[in-house]
């Protein structure tokens, strides 16, 4: 696994990732929770899980890699268990995603600059 979890840490309302390769990102715990994988049914992809019902005070229970190196976090709401995939959580780490948009952006500014 190219890109795997060093370190797992609670802050507030979100969950601090640290990666292998040194980037970080933040997820937030309602995010988790809404991008659940199963929170769709497996054949239609409807979505079985209804982000309304949840308080905003639900967090992790517990949380750590498990033994098929997946994010497995147990709720404090609903009686429920998630299991991320590593890869999965990197490629949609809104946090890491961010900061690749904005300094592309930031980079074509500077070409831009610099021909004026």
């Amino acid at each position: 696994m190219t890109n795997a979890i060093s370190k797992i840490t609670k802050n507030g309302s979100s969950l601090n990732v640290e990666w292998k390769d040194g980037e970080k990102s933040n997820f937030n715990f309602l995010w988790l929770r809404d991008n659940c994988p199963t929170a769709h049914d497996k054949d239609s992809r409807h979505r079985m899980f209804n982000i309304l019902e949840t308080s905003t005070n639900i967090e992790p229970k517990t949380y750590k890699i498990n033994n098929e190196n997946k994010l497995e976090i147990v709720w404090s709401e609903g009686n429920h268990t998630s299991y991320y995939d590593q890869e999965w959580l990197r490629k949609n780490c809104y946090t890491i995603n961010n900061k690749k948009k904005y300094s592309s952006l930031i980079n074509y500014g500077i070409v831009l600059y610099k021909k004026i």
